[in-house]
């Protein structure tokens, strides 16, 4: 495997050790694992559940809570879930979005905030995060990272037969820092999947008809094994990112809303003069699907099936995470990051993000049943998974701990930030222009930057203020 490529200041990560020093985390029972469903909508997941499906995540709510999650704007997925675990919004934390305005990616590289892996590893605290957005190259942890660049991956609505993704693949190959410790990567990499060990999975026919490394199922299935390979480990923490719900319902999402889908049914020639108008069916990208010729009634009902398998896969993904602990001393928080409606400027085409994420919560910590005081925001989760894991929080963060959800043991006084004047806690801030331009390929296919790298439709905002002297953690 290739050597890592980031440079670690030795004496910088002992510094911030030395800051933390002494701010042990209050003794609290079990681990918590944090499950990021991209686009899961719980408007959907509601529907699933009252038509008898999805067990998993059935069980879960009976006996945890769930809650609307109100997210941040502009809903840009590494923007939001950076905010998750570091608490501050992407003006203060560093990613504006998938490039910068100049059109160099983002990358872990850019962030400015300590995030909850950070201080749960300066306090010593065993953890296992893995595929969480922004966590390229990994940096130490005091337990295992799983880069979200780990696995190759290209947009669904990437065309295979363009060249710009052999020269990606190639360029992927020669990225290093993939994993924390690097002695753990070729492990890792051989949990990676087939397609035939979907065996006789329902969803085995959207994977085979995309293809790795096209289909997220590869990447999740990925990052899932990760998680279940923690197992029976003493892990405090436990952070995995999932993608599937957002990225099948960016290409489906027709299908299920009811009056696009009822448009669909009585004008069967609407989704084909769209796709015909929209200039992202060109060079490079897919045709969009049944979208070619006049949709006939098993075209629909093909498609309108397309974004339940993803549910029940994730359901049984959940089970699975679900095996992996005990909930008398455990806690498991699933959340979303946006949910989706149909896109504003296709609805016929495609799906779009909505400012309605959810909030799912179930075992040890969780008060079954309890509702919000307040609405929960994506600006409350740091606080509130740092008071669960008895670390101290941050006094600048304008979220608030959700104890009247969670059942909330004592934790250490707040510092004043948990913002850092040197991105990524001291990683080589130089990403290889390989990796570089295989992002932007995926970027431009998915219609976030232009040919050049820049930013369009919103996709990116300028880096936030660098924190001041003043609002260092003070030293013991």
């Amino acid at each position: 495997m290739p050597i890592p490529s980031f440079a670690l200041s030795l004496p910088r990560v002992a510094l911030l050790l030395a800051l933390l020093v002494g701010c042990q985390p209050a003794p609290v029972p079990g681990k918590l694992v944090i499950v990021g469903m991209d686009g899961l909508d719980r408007g959907f997941l509601e529907d699933r559940l009252s038509a008898g499906h999805l067990p998993h995540f059935a069980r879960f709510i009976d006996q945890g809570l769930i809650a609307d999650l109100r997210t941040t704007e502009p809903i840009l997925s590494p923007i939001i879930w950076t905010t998750v675990a570091s608490g501050y919004p992407g003006s203060l934390h560093g990613v504006g979005g998938w490039t910068s305005a100049n059109g160099k990616p983002f990358s872990g590289a850019d962030v400015r905030s300590r995030r909850l892996w950070d201080v749960a590893s300066a306090a010593d605290l065993p953890l296992r995060v893995a595929g969480w957005l922004m966590t390229w190259p990994a940096s130490p942890v005091s337990g295992q990272l799983f880069s979200d660049k780990l696995v190759f991956a290209m947009p669904m609505n990437k065309s295979p037969d363009d060249p710009t993704v052999a020269m990606a693949q190639r360029e992927h190959g020669k990225l290093g820092a993939l994993a924390w410790p690097p002695s753990v990567e070729d492990e890792a990499m051989a949990r990676i999947p087939t397609l035939d060990e979907l065996g006789s999975s329902p969803l085995r026919a959207q994977v085979e008809a995309f293809g790795a490394p096209f289909h997220p199922w590869t990447r999740d299935e990925t990052q899932l094994r990760h998680l279940e390979a923690g197992k029976g480990q003493d892990e405090r923490l436990q952070a995995v990112y999932l993608v599937s719900a957002d990225q099948v319902s960016h290409l489906f999402w027709p299908f299920t809303d009811d009056r696009v889908a009822r448009t669909l049914r009585q004008d069967p020639d609407a989704r084909m003069r769209a796709a015909a108008r929209d200039h992202r069916a060109g060079t490079g990208t897919r045709a969009y699907p049944y979208a070619q010729a006049p949709m006939t009634p098993e075209d629909f009902a093909m498609g309108a099936a397309q974004v339940p398998l993803v549910y029940d896969w994730l359901d049984e993904a959940l089970g699975r995470v679900m095996a992996t602990v005990d909930p008398t001393v455990d806690t498991v928080v699933v959340l979303s990051d946006h949910g989706f409606q149909p896109g504003r400027k296709a609805p016929v085409l495609s799906g779009g993000h909505r400012d309605l994420a959810v909030l799912l919560a179930w075992g040890a910590a969780v008060r079954p049943g309890a509702t919000a005081r307040v609405e929960p925001t994506v600006m409350d989760m740091a606080p509130t998974f740092a008071a669960l894991l008895g670390l101290p929080g941050a006094a600048d963060w304008t979220g608030r701990v959700l104890d009247e959800l969670f059942v909330i043991g004592d934790h250490p006084a707040p510092w004043p930030t948990w913002q850092v004047e040197d991105a990524s806690l001291a990683l080589d801030a130089s990403a290889p222009d390989a990796a570089d331009q295989a992002l932007l390929m995926q970027l431009e296919a998915l219609g976030y930057v232009d040919d050049a790298g820049a930013p369009v439709l919103g996709a990116s905002r300028e880096l936030g203020r660098a924190p001041a002297e003043d609002e260092a953690p003070p030293k013991p």
